[in-house]
């Protein structure tokens, strides 16, 4: 069995001014690619040929600029081997992809690269998909693809699981000559994916659901997708798609599951703690112990925002009343008597102009609102540089360079006293701290902090054991939670919460 494999990942935000292009992805090409592809073990289990092709992927952001996607298409293409006259160039096709990528001017990556592959190959040639659980799916994903399987947790921690249901799915279709099609519906739901948490009720009892349903004779994999809501397309929202061997089954119960998602829909509530902007900062101030995290929902890294908006510490500065440095006579901001740290703003000329600076020294700059310069989004900032470095993750890769400004809170704040500051972190590129390891590198220690602010959403998994609180604020920006903030235009309407009152059924769609 001779199995092409291909990898590419891109969550797109519709709402940032941001263009994604082919440089910022992390990729890696021909054998090299698969050793971040978690199916090959299995493949190479089975007895099957593996041809490798790309692995590529980046942090959520704007939409794929067209020429960039064509670039990865070609080299997806460029691997399929030559062969004989009225041979089979392939067995099948097993892909990683996102499920929420848009192509500039032109709709979803996914089903356009897709079509890319059944141009080349044919329809006898079975196609595998596995997607993350905020996929924004067409129908004619399920109508192109023979297989598809979905993320089941949200924080997500079954990747290598997917991918590998995926692959098993497609060998056992390739050695029982099976070509399903499966079946998708999509009941008119565009919730945050905040507030789908699968540990928690309801999406606990969904997911349970979908698992027993996959576990079926008559099924081979059943997936519920949440969706990514801040994609103004009209895709965007919420899918379940079922694949078994015969077409009537599969529909069967994808319209029992999105029924079932549907009557769900007002039970959907926030896990985390949350609250308005200057609510959770006099919560955080209220509670004696640390670190309580912050997220600056708003401008959600992990959600495709810049993040490289100053926002959310201008608030910070505004409420604690401004005093100005003796030393440059910029007004800075007296904060609470406790160490907080903003992880982390982008602006990569700001992480410039301090490669010249000696530690300790005073610096006076612009921040913020680099990608995204809306009103709010940019300040003035002065502070003493406590670090420069580069981030890194667990795995060891590098994310950029970075610089810690120390802005002290004392009658003199370019002084050093780490019982009454604020630490910012200052980004080359776009970097969501999630890690604990993007705090290591840059020689940050999490329990030091009182309170930090981040830019994501939910709290990642990784750092929820340093956290004695978690507070998700509503705050303005391209990944705003509160939807009625955003301008949709092109979302398919009626559609819940926007159209709050809309009737569907699964039976009628």
């Amino acid at each position: 069995m001779r199995i092409l494999v291909a990898s590419l990942g891109l969550e797109t935000n519709t709402f940032t001014p941001v263009v994604t292009h082919y440089d910022d992805f992390r990729l890696e090409r021909g054998p090299a690619s698969l050793q971040r592809i978690a199916a090959v073990e299995t493949f190479q289990k089975a007895g099957c040929t593996v041809i490798p092709s790309i692995s590529a992927d980046t942090v959520p952001s704007g939409p794929i600029d067209p020429e960039s996607f064509a670039r990865f298409c070609d080299e997806i293409l460029a691997a399929i081997p030559p062969t004989a006259p009225g041979t089979a160039v392939l067995d099948g096709v097993w892909l990683n992809l996102h499920g929420a990528m848009e192509v500039l001017g032109q709709g979803s990556g996914e089903e356009r690269l897709l079509r890319v592959l059944r141009d080349a190959l044919g329809f006898e040639v079975p196609i595998a998909v596995a997607l993350d659980f905020h996929a924004n799916n067409t129908p004619a994903v399920a109508e192109l693809a023979n297989i598809v399987c979905g993320y089941r947790t949200a924080p997500h921690t079954d990747s290598a699981e997917t991918q590998i249901r995926a692959a098993e799915l497609l060998i056992r279709c390739i050695r029982e000559n099976l070509l399903p099609h499966p079946a998708m519906v999509k009941p008119p739901l565009l919730l945050g994916g905040e507030m789908v948490m699968t540990g928690i009720e309801p999406a606990k009892s969904l997911i349970d659901d979908v698992r027993r349903t996959a576990s079926r004779t008559d099924i081979l994999d059943a997936a519920l997708f949440c969706g990514c809501a801040w994609a103004d397309v009209p895709h965007s929202g919420a899918s379940v798609i079922v694949t078994a061997p015969e077409r009537d089954t599969a529909e069967q119960e994808a319209r029992r599951l999105a029924q079932r998602f549907w009557d769900m829909r007002r039970e959907f509530y926030f896990e985390e703690e949350a609250a308005q902007p200057d609510e959770a900062l006099e919560v955080a101030a209220a509670t004696s112990k640390g670190p309580i995290f912050i997220s600056d929902s708003g401008d959600n890294l992990t959600a495709g925002a810049p993040g490289d908006s100053t926002w959310y510490l201008q608030r910070l500065l505004d409420r604690a009343g401004r005093t100005p440095c003796p030393t440059c006579s910029v007004p800075n901001g007296r904060l609470p008597d406790r160490p907080t740290l903003v992880a982390g703003i982008l602006d990569s000329a700001a992480v410039q102009l301090c490669a010249s600076k000696r530690p300790r020294e005073c610096i006076d700059l612009h921040l913020g609102g680099q990608l995204n310069p809306e009103p709010g989004t940019q300040m003035r900032f002065s502070g003493t540089l406590l670090q420069r470095g580069c981030i890194q993750n667990s795995n060891g890769d590098a994310l950029g360079e970075a610089v810690v400004l120390r802005l002290a809170t004392t009658s003199n704040p370019c002084t050093f006293d780490s019982s009454s500051t604020i630490d910012v972190v200052i980004t080359s590129k776009r970097c969501a701290f999630t890690d604990p390891a993007n705090y290591t590198s840059l020689g940050l220690t999490i329990p030091d902090y009182h309170l930090i602010v981040v830019k994501m959403g939910y709290l990642f998994d990784a750092l929820r054991p340093f956290a004695a609180r978690a507070i998700l604020a509503f705050t303005p920006g391209p990944a705003c939670q509160d939807f009625s903030q955003l301008t949709f235009r092109r979302v398919q309407r009626p559609v819940f919460p926007l159209d709050d009152s809309c009737e569907w059924e699964a039976s009628r769609r």
